[in-house]
């Protein structure tokens, strides 16, 4: 199971040595040249046809490999909390939100609650 993280701003921030680790592993393997992702990544992937980028399939992989139960085997609280710690690996600073909202989408299959992001307006793009 990974180690408890602080939220701060909405992003998990590192509390222990093992967290410390992976951000530094993650950012080394963010650092190598392609032909070492993908070696570490594996055979290549595809995700709904699109090429899945050797960095991020290495990352996978590495999370994979970590142990401790899988999200689908967790309470949606948990896989929560296990989700935004492994995000917080990956994640630089937070990003200021100018605008969150409720929202509702249309689909074949009725409407689906969704939350809209938007970022303050000098950080978009």
């Amino acid at each position: 199971m990974p180690l408890p993280t602080a939220t701060m701003g909405g992003m998990a921030e590192p509390t222990g040595i093992l967290d410390r680790l992976e951000r530094a592993v993650v950012a080394a393997l963010g650092r190598s040249p392609a032909q070492i992702q993908c070696l570490i990544a594996g055979p290549a992937r595809t995700v709904d046809g699109v090429p899945l980028d050797p960095e991020v399939a290495a990352g996978l992989r590495l999370f994979a490999l970590r142990p401790g139960p899988s999200f689908e085997d967790l309470p949606p609280a948990r896989a929560r909390a296990q989700f935004d710690a492994e995000a917080a690996v990956f994640g630089g600073p937070s990003i200021p939100m100018h605008e969150v909202r409720d929202v509702r989408i249309a689909t074949p299959g009725g409407d689906m609650a969704a939350r809209l992001y938007r970022a303050e307006p000098h950080l978009q793009r």
